[in-house]
């Protein structure tokens, strides 16, 4: 038995001519589609010829696991065409070509670029409003010249701004097939209000961005993309991309017919990290082969581990195993730091991203304040003592519901008890699904802890909303503006009715915020000397905004245990642009005396201090241990830790 194979330059797919049914082959079509990873079939009915395109997959790459296939599996003859000969001949020339290519792009990466083609570059952002940095100016050369490539710099680096000077300059590149004339920025919708303004910043003019979100229907998002010409953009959020896809993908095709080309940039781009079954990731990597440009920007594009750089790489080269390693084999390189494959993985992707860390930002030290801790009051220690009771009785803390709600419970409790009174549900922003139920149900509190809840605030106001309202009176008084980050929803609302009654206006940033709100909020923040106090919750607001040319002061009201979370919350005032005139930047702690705010924080710092040794020391940080996203074995043991020392200190006084 022998198979005959082709190739078609037009379909880019290979064809396997059989010299029998395939039905007479044991598993033959099975095989093949097994290791292909792509749905063959039958061509144009015939029981003899198998048609298997190449999509997203290397070509040379997939002809090898095709020849595999049909000679070790199946025991087939193998014949190639003429026209399989003339691929292979032309592979290798592209593969030659690639390599060449590659090493330039490495070289560029890491300052060893041509000094004349550098300078000739740097002329093209002239016209610029703003004089970008040399890390900026470096990246936004090594993007010109690779067009497909990522940027992982730290947040606050001004990644947005290094995408608009490659832009700017592929733009001019008139009649060239690297000449780019439209924009297309997926992102959070967080990230819209930066790309609008870095804009007018830049090319001193008016944004001229198409938003696209599933408030307006594919009709409007049809007409609108119809009337763009050659300076318009597009921002669209991940929530929304699959949706529009299909309109997305025609968009881009036409432009390529009227010969402009589209640069597709993923904003926070670990959102795409999901390997199978992520609607978002499968969305990009659909879209991602009709672009001329492809960028990637994030700060951290390997938070749980190496996989997560797979559809990274895979976006930014479809058609190219850039990686060099399945996926499977980067999830078991997780597991020993010593494997010989890291170096190689990392020499591979080397040449196709540049990072700028925190350190290389040369921002003046911030002020790290020690935290405040002050007394509970006499109902809110009742209830926090019971709280502890209930805890130190758990025989099996790990995994549990129960638990996870009383944790949740102590936390607010430390805060502001009037939080219980509603459903843990209503009062995260995050992980949601672990709090199917209000954990008032489940008896934790008994009568009459629960009528002392009834109106509480009318009974007493917990220490740190005096603590924060002592910070907030120095700040504005020194005519400084601050930002207040609470985990609760329902601590921003009662705060900030709190401010408001002692004189103080605020406004607040959360989830189910609007969007035009937001943006509102923020520009007045920015232009009003009236609005000194922003409450804000950081799973929602903590990436993606900038707020460093306002406010210089943040309270951290209460935290989590996600390190990466509060990381990003700081660097919403510590980023580029500041400067010593600007003065010190200054980050407050609150805790309540003796409770799990302690051991939360000194969880976040020892956290922190790891992931910076990271971000700091690898080109692509790499959070194996989870230190930043789930309570994790060691916050669970510090908890346990600190509910014994306070369950002896106060020799189990209850509630």
């Amino acid at each position: 038995m022998k198979a005959v194979i082709y190739y078609t330059d037009k379909d880019n797919s290979f064809i396997i001519a059989l010299d029998k049914d395939i039905q007479e082959i044991p598993e033959a079509e099975g095989r093949l589609l097994e290791d292909s990873h792509y749905k063959g079939s039958l061509l144009n009915n015939n029981s003899q010829k198998i048609i298997i395109p190449c999509n997203n997959e290397e070509p040379l790459e997939l002809y090898e696991k095709i020849v595999k296939t049909l000679s070790t599996k199946l025991s087939l003859q193998i014949v190639e065409d003429a026209s399989v000969e003339k691929f292979k001949q032309k592979a290798d020339l592209d593969k030659h070509s690639f390599e060449e290519f590659s090493e330039q792009a490495r070289k560029i990466r890491n300052n060893e670029c041509s000094k004349s083609d550098f300078e000739e570059f740097k002329k093209s952002l002239e016209p610029f409003a703003i004089e970008l940095k040399f890390f900026q100016l470096l990246s936004a050369y090594h993007i010109s010249f690779a067009q497909h490539a990522c940027n992982f710099s730290v947040p606050g680096a001004g990644k947005t701004i290094t995408v608009y000077a490659a832009y700017n300059y592929l733009n001019q590149l008139q009649k060239s097939d690297k000449c780019v004339n439209n924009l297309i920025v997926v992102g959070p919708l967080s990230c819209f209000r930066s790309w609008k303004q870095d804009y007018q910043k830049l090319f001193q003019k008016q944004h001229n961005f198409i938003e696209i979100s599933q408030q307006i229907t594919k009709s409007e998002v049809k007409n609108l993309l119809h009337k763009i010409n050659n300076h318009h953009n597009v921002l669209i959020t991940y929530q929304s991309l699959d949706s529009y896809l299909d309109i997305l993908i025609n968009f881009i095709k036409i432009q390529s017919l009227n010969q402009s080309g589209v640069m597709i940039v993923l904003d926070e781009a670990h959102r795409i990290k999901k390997i199978e079954d992520g609607i978002w990731s499968q969305a990009a990597l659909k879209l991602a082969p009709y672009a001329n440009s492809r960028i990637i920007l994030t700060g951290t594009p390997a938070p749980n581990g190496y996989e997560d750089l797979y559809n990274i790489f895979k976006f930014i080269y479809p058609r190219k195993n850039i990686i060099g390693f399945s996926k499977y084999q980067l999830v078991d390189m997780n597991e020993d730091t010593s494997d010989d494959r890291i170096q190689k993985l990392k020499k591979n992707v080397e040449p196709f991203f540049l990072r700028t860390t925190k350190k290389q930002l040369k921002l003046p030290n911030p002020i790290f304040e020690s935290p405040i801790v002050a007394s509970m009051q006499p109902i809110q220690q009742r209830i926090y003592n019971h709280l502890c009771d209930l805890t130190h009785n758990f025989r099996s803390l790990d995994n549990n519901q129960d638990f996870r709600s009383i944790l949740i419970r102590l936390r607010q409790t430390a805060s502001n008890p009037n939080l219980l009174n509603y459903a843990i549900i209503d009062e995260v922003e995050n992980n949601r699904a672990q709090f199917d139920q209000d954990s008032m149900n489940n008896n934790f509190l008994t009568p009459d802890l629960k009528s002392l809840l009834t109106n509480y605030l009318d009974k007493e106001i917990p220490s740190k909303f005096d603590q924060t309202l002592t910070i907030c009176r120095d700040i504005i008084k020194n005519q400084g503006k601050v930002i207040i980050w609470c985990e609760f929803i329902g601590n921003i609302k009662d705060l900030s009715h709190y401010l408001s009654k002692n004189g103080i206006d605020s406004e607040n940033l959360y989830g189910s915020i609007d969007a035009n709100e937001r943006e509102m909020i923020i520009d007045r923040f920015h232009k009003d000397d009236g609005l000194k106090v922003i409450l804000a919750n950081p799973h929602a607001v903590g990436e993606s905004i900038s707020l460093h040319k306002a406010c210089h002061n943040a309270i951290y009201f209460e935290q989590s245990f996600n390190a990466a979370i509060y990381m990003q919350s700081k660097d919403r005032i510590h980023r580029l642009g500041l400067t010593e005139e600007d003065g010190d930047t200054r980050y407050y702690f609150l805790h309540s005396q003796d409770t799990i705010d302690e051991s939360i924080y000194s969880r976040v710092m020892e956290k922190e201090e790891k992931m910076l040794q990271t971000l700091e020391s690898n080109e692509i940080p790499l959070f194996i241990d989870n230190y930043d996203y789930q309570v994790d074995e060691g916050d669970i043991q510090s908890i346990k830790s600190s509910i014994r020392s306070y369950y002896e200190r106060f020799n189990k006084v209850g509630g």
